[in-house]
């Protein structure tokens, strides 16, 4: 996902992160679901992609629910874009 959005290829970005949440959500890892959601939603936030605000939202909500915070891997996922940190 992230290597599709470093390069600009926003279909194929949010195609591997479709692909990456549903893996996800097959499982009863609700960590494994919070941040596939949050590497989705940060590609779609660089690619300036409608509804990245939503999906950035979800992730964070659902990180919440798990007494998480999402800032750590935002910038892990941030540093796979090249963008600083």
């Amino acid at each position: 996902t992230l290597a599709h959005a470093r390069r600009g290829d926003a279909a194929a970005a949010l195609a591997s992160g479709d692909q990456l949440r549903a893996a996800a959500d097959a499982t009863e890892d609700r960590v494994s679901q919070a941040l596939s959601r949050l590497v989705l939603a940060v590609a779609a936030e660089a690619l300036g992609t409608p509804g990245a605000a939503d999906a950035a939202a979800d992730a964070d909500e659902r990180l919440r629910e798990l007494g998480l915070d999402g800032n750590g891997w935002r910038t892990a996922f941030g540093l796979g874009l090249d963008q600083p940190a």
